[in-house]
This record gives C-alpha cells, sequence and structure tokens, in this order.
C-alpha cells in the first residue's frame, strides 16, 4: 500500500503530480477539508481517534521539535534570522 501526500508548495525538479505528491492549491486545500472529515473516525496504531485529534497531536509534537530546535541553536551561537538584532 502506498499512500501520496498532497502539498500546496511547487513541485521540484523531477517531481510529477499524482507519483510523488498531488500538489494543489491552498484554495483546493481548504475546499478538501470539511468540518465533517476532521471528526471522522480512524484506527491509528491500533486505537480509535478523529482525524482531528491526529493533526493536533501531530503539530503539538512538530512545535515542540520547533523548540527544541532553536533551543540547541542558540546553545551553539546560531540566531534564528527572526531573532536577529537589525
Amino acid at each position: 500500500v502506498r499512500s501520496i501526500s498532497c502539498t500546496t508548495r511547487a513541485p521540484r525538479p523531477g517531481e510529477k503530480n499524482g507519483r510523488d505528491y498531488f500538489f494543489i492549491t491552498p484554495q483546493q486545500f481548504r475546499q478538501k477539508i470539511k468540518e465533517k472529515d476532521l471528526e471522522k473516525e480512524v484506527e491509528f496504531f491500533g486505537n480509535k481517534t478523529s482525524v482531528r485529534n491526529i493533526l493536533m497531536s501531530a503539530l503539538s509534537h512538530l512545535h515542540e521539535h520547533l523548540g527544541q530546535s532553536i533551543a540547541y541553536a542558540r546553545m551553539n551561537g546560531i540566531t534564528p534570522p527572526w531573532s536577529e538584532k537589525k
């Protein structure tokens, strides 16, 4: 079984629509996600949950890694571009 994700970014050289990703516009993406789809019950690692819970957990997880990455960079003398003094 192969899953192909959607993305709103432009294809990179060599990528093909429908093979690597489904390349769609942000507007198409918003149209595809309907409120009822977020409440759909799915099985995730053997547990029943909603699509909304999976997305919220993923977002929280990614946010934690961002914080850890920023702390690591600062400990090594690297300042994120948005924090640099001008």
